[in-house]
């Protein structure tokens, strides 16, 4: 049976804090934000950090000093610890709890929930410091059981912190860099996506050109899935074979038979598209929203450059 992960963390909505201890008074805890984005940042621009890993992104980090093996995943609003993770390595921090108020046009958020939020002082990626915020606590679990090279993984990387300023995601090179503004004028061969945002989150929507019938629809913009998935009636037919797999999410595993879709081509403007992409094909579930996803079998063919600012992405093909 084929073990896959998908959507290993989808957005967490907006949060807002319950009753609750108030940390954030404790000496050298952060004044809380709802954004959750560091105070102060100092990035090394233009040095790119090694990615590694077999399939999956990851990349060591620092998190108020300790080592941690993060999964980069740009369909995660919130870099957050596994909850295990850091009642480990900080046995005596103070716990924020907040509750999940997802935005009802949010098909990719979490359902509402509660939620530990831990004060990080200091949090490093490569030469790029982050200092005073919260980071939520997750489950990861599921994560963990899911690949043998995600068994030590102690938090997920997310959209919240590769957007503080303009990112490359490079597949390509396997590395994550900064880039000031003059770096990401002079990247050469970058095509600028048409995107839409995730409701209250830094994640990013793509929009997606059916082989079919032309249809245009948004796909989340996921490095944190191994593969991308469209609706069954979105694309030009299925393959006649299905294959049962185990499927991580943020909710848990389970075992599914999923049908994937012929080779085909994924077309995302006039003069960019991928061909010999095979999505898995998603049933229709009635009325409710389809999480449409973009995942390494996809991001793999091109590097990607978020800039949150300005509200734009681009694709950098690979020969550039």
């Amino acid at each position: 049976m084929k073990t896959r992960i998908l959507a290993l963390l989808f957005c967490l909505p907006a949060l807002f804090a319950t009753t609750a201890p108030d940390v954030s008074a404790s000496a050298g805890t952060p004044d809380f934000t709802e954004d959750f984005r560091p105070k102060k940042t100092a990035f090394a621009f233009g040095v790119p950090v090694p990615l590694p890993g077999e399939r999956m992104f990851l990349v060591e980090a620092k998190v108020n000093g300790v080592p941690a093996k993060m999964l980069v995943d740009t369909g995660a609003s919130h870099t957050s610890l596994d909850l295990s993770w850091a009642r480990k390595n900080f046995p005596d921090a103070k716990l924020r709890i907040v509750s999940t108020n997802p935005a009802e046009q949010n098909a990719y958020a979490m359902p509402a929930q509660k939620i530990p939020l831990m004060a990080v002082a200091e949090f490093s990626v490569g030469g790029n410091a982050f200092s005073d915020f919260f980071m939520p606590l997750v489950d990861l679990r599921g994560l963990r059981a899911a690949l043998p090279e995600l068994n030590d993984v102690a938090g997920i990387l997310g959209m919240n912190t590769i957007a503080l300023a303009p990112c490359r995601v490079s597949f390509k090179n396997r590395t994550l860099a900064w880039l000031d503004r003059e770096g990401l004028a002079g990247t050469p061969g970058k095509k600028k996506l048409d995107v839409r945002a995730v409701p209250e989150t830094d994640c990013v929507l793509v929009m997606i050109s059916s082989p079919k019938d032309g249809r245009v629809l948004p796909a989340l913009i996921d490095c944190g899935a191994v593969g991308s998935s469209v609706p069954a009636d979105f694309w030009i037919g299925a393959r006649p074979e299905k294959i049962r797999a185990v499927t991580t999410t943020a909710a848990g595993t389970q075992n599914v038979e999923i049908a994937f879709g012929v080779p085909g081509e994924l077309k995302f403007s006039e003069d960019f598209s991928l061909k010999n992409i095979s999505p898995e094909l998603l049933p229709p579930v009635g009325n409710a929203p389809q999480k449409i996803l973009l995942g390494l079998d996809a991001l793999s063919r091109f590097d990607l450059i978020f800039d949150r600012e300005k509200g734009e992405v681009f694709a950098v093909p690979l020969e550039n």
